[in-house]
């Protein structure tokens, strides 16, 4: 099967992202009023980012697991219409567009309010997230590396509980 490059849901990415942004904003007035100094200033981020990995790593787990069981090279490898897990390389493909979205935006702002969520590391981590999601979805490469790109999001949930301890005291 030739590789070439088939592009990216530039709406699907479009629509998540704002989606993110109504979150975040909303978020954003709801904390607000919390009598934690920390938590009040940077709750909202923290909320979104564990909203995202916890979808992560469910759905990632979920494809991850059926990718396993499949038994298909293949689709381990490339999205092949004609594979018949072909169900489960469109499943994380889909998916992908989501996690992409979200890593652009929290990028965007930790650009934005650069550094108080998060330092050049942050930056260059989720730069080289965003750029391999991209390849591997405009090129329709490697769905059990996107779906274990996906599911490695667990790491982040006892970050962000370590986070909350923190701002709450």
């Amino acid at each position: 099967m030739r590789v070439e490059f088939v592009g990216v849901d530039v709406q699907l990415l479009a629509t998540c992202f704002a989606c993110w942004e109504g979150l975040f904003q909303v978020l954003k007035r709801v904390v607000a009023t919390s009598p934690h100094p920390k938590f009040a200033e940077g709750a909202h981020s923290y909320m979104i980012s564990t909203v995202n990995c916890a979808m992560c790593t469910a759905f990632g787990g979920y494809y991850l697991a059926h990718l396993t069981l499949s038994g298909s090279p293949v689709v381990w490898a490339v999205f092949d219409e004609s594979d018949p897990g072909a169900w489960m390389a469109a499943g994380v493909k889909h998916f992908a567009h989501y996690f992409l979205s979200w890593m652009a935006h929290d990028l965007l702002h930790m650009i934005t309010y650069y550094p108080k969520l998060g330092h050049m590391d942050h930056v260059i981590h989720h730069s080289g997230f965003v750029c391999l999601c991209f390849l591997l979805i405009s090129y329709n490469l490697f769905p059990g590396a996107a779906a274990w790109l996906l599911f490695s999001e667990v790491s982040t949930l006892p970050l962000n509980t370590r986070w909350y301890l923190i701002a709450l005291g």
